[in-house]
Order: structure tokens, then C-alpha cells, then sequence
């Protein structure tokens, strides 16, 4: 915060400031790396503090001489005219050299308002010329008078205020983003937790694919096998199937055969019987051909009860 400066007691050209040790990087509350901005500064602040003290000396030169004009003796010849205008005189200068000096501390104030590199070096470059005044490039010892100095503090005030302004703002900025860093931080923590979350989930969903997978392959299998299995079974039954009918149809061809064979011993048989019956017709009974009729009978019923079955 900004402090009334009081001016060094006795100013000699040993405790004067001179250019080259107006400004010290060390010193400002800020860095500035760009050389040129310093030395832009420092230039309008030397050149408001000799306004300044141009504009200061005129103020007091114009009281001093409105502080004549009212100590001026009133006569009997006049002089009461002439009082009145060098009272009216100092009057305009000092309006005239105040209103140069408002315009001069606007213009001043616009500057350091102008950034924080020109506030802050304005400030420390101002501070040391009303404390110390200035040695100028001839120099020159250069102090500010009462009214001059008390100009320089408005300045000053001023450029202090401006300069807190923008600490306080850019101290607020550092809190805030602190304040989004460390959310960011816990929005990566969250991230990074649900991003693990969602791999866990996403491999236990691939195991259990995989389970699923395996246990479908073994259902499959057993299925499979058991169908071949089943298959298997069906083939050799059909296989028996065929065997036991392959074998039936042997046994009933044998048996065809058989018959067969049986017929035609029993239809030469009965061939023979007819002749011998034949013969008996001529030279036999009536029984006895109806006994051999009877006998060729049977045989021929029992050859065709057999084909029936």
C-alpha cells in the first residue's frame, strides 16, 4: 500500500537519484523481461516528474505574487486599479498553472493505468524522485516543492491502487486455477478409476465370453458324441437287422429248396402210383384202385396244405 513520501531532509547531488539508478529490476514487485518497456517508463516518468515540477513552480509563483497583489497599499493616487489587477493576474495564473496540473496528473494516471508494467515502474521511479529528487542527463538536481510533491502523491496513490488492484486480481487468478487444477486432478482421479472400472468390467465380460464360450464347445462335443454314438448303435442294429433277415431269407430259400425237392419226389410218386394204378385198373378189383385213388388223393391235399404255409 501506498505510503505519504517524505522528502530527504537535505537533497545534494550524493543522495540524488540519477537515471541509470531510477529503476532496478531487483526491486519491482513484477518481472518484466522486456527491456524496452522499462526504459519506456522510466522515460514518461522522468518526463512527468520535470512537468510536475515545472507546473508546481508556476502554481507558487502565481500564489506568491496573488499574496503581493493583496499585501499591495491602497493610495490616494490610483493605486487601488492596480491592486486589483495583479490580483486578478495571479489569479488566472494559478487557475491556468492548476488546470495544467490536473490535465498533467489525468494524463499521468491514464499511463499507469495503461498496464502493470507501466504502473509498477511509474510507482518505484516516482518514489525515488520525491524521496531523493533527480539528477537529470545534465546534471541537473531536480526536487519537487510542497504543492509539487503532494501532486506526485496523487499520482502515485493512483498507480498504487491500480497496481494492488491487479495483484489482488492476479492472486485471485492463481487461486482459481489452482482451485480447476486440483479439479482437473480429481476429475483425472475419477477418470482414471472409472476407466479402470470399465477394464475390469470389460475383462470379466471377456472371461465370461470365453466361459460361455467353452462351455458351449462342450455341450457341442457331448452332443456330438452322443449322436455318434446314438448313430453307432442305429448302424450296428440295422447291421443285425440285415444279418438276422439276410439269414432268414437263407433258411427260407432252403426250405423253398426243400419243398421243392419234396414235391417232386412226391409228384413222381404220385406219377408212379397213376401208372401202377393204370395197371391195376386192368387186371385189379374196384378196392383196390379206390385205396390207391384215396392214397394219391392224400398225398396231393397234403403237397397243397404244405404250399400254404
Amino acid at each position: 500500500m501506498f505510503q505519504t513520501l517524505s522528502k530527504t531532509p537535505s537533497t545534494t547531488e550524493n543522495t540524488a537519484i540519477s537515471v541509470d539508478d531510477l529503476i532496478l529490476a531487483e526491486e519491482l514487485p513484477i518481472a518484466i523481461s522486456d527491456h524496452s518497456i522499462i526504459e519506456n517508463a522510466k522515460s514518461k516518468a522522468i518526463e512527468i516528474y520535470e512537468h510536475i515540477e515545472r507546473v508546481s513552480q508556476r502554481i507558487q509563483e502565481a500564489k506568491t505574487d496573488a499574496e503581493y497583489a493583496q499585501n499591495m497599499k491602497v493610495g490616494f493616487f490610483g493605486k487601488t486599479g492596480k491592486k486589483a489587477t495583479a490580483t486578478s493576474n495571479a489569479l488566472v495564473r494559478t487557475n491556468e498553472a492548476i488546470a495544467e496540473m490536473n490535465d498533467l496528473i489525468q494524463e499521468a494516471i491514464i499511463f499507469t493505468k495503461s498496464s502493470i508494467e507501466y504502473s509498477t515502474i511509474m510507482m518505484q521511479a516516482m518514489s525515488k524522485m520525491v524521496e531523493h529528487g533527480f539528477k537529470n542527463a545534465n546534471g541537473e538536481i531536480i526536487e519537487l516543492n510542497e504543492s509539487g510533491e503532494e501532486f506526485a502523491e496523487i499520482i502515485l496513490s493512483q498507480a498504487d491502487e491500480y497496481t494492488n488492484r491487479h495483484l489482488q486480481l492476479v492472486e485471485l487468478q492463481k487461486e482459481q486455477k489452482l482451485g480447476l487444477d486440483n479439479v482437473q486432478k480429481i476429475s483425472d482421479l475419477k477418470d482414471a478409476e472409472l476407466t479402470q472400472q470399465i477394464s475390469e468390467l470389460r475383462n470379466q465380460s471377456d472371461q465370461s465370453d470365453q466361459e460361455i464360450q467353452a462351455l458351449i464347445h462342450l455341450k457341442t462335443s457331448e452332443i456330438l458324441r452322443k449322436s455318434d454314438q446314438n448313430d453307432e448303435e442305429q448302424l450296428q442294429k440295422i447291421n443285425t437287422l440285415n444279418d438276422e433277415s439276410k439269414k432268414i431269407k437263407e433258411l427260407s430259400n432252403a426250405n423253398d429248396l426243400r419243398h421243392d425237392d419234396e414235391i417232386q419226389q412226391l409228384f413222381q410218386l404220385i406219377k408212379n402210383q397213376q401208372v401202377q394204378l393204370d395197371s391195376f385198373k386192368k387186371s385189379s378189383s374196384p378196392i383196390i384202385i379206390s385205396i390207391i385213388s384215396l392214397s394219391l388223393t392224400s398225398a396231393l391235399a397234403f403237397l397243397t396244405f404244405r404250399d400254404m404255409l
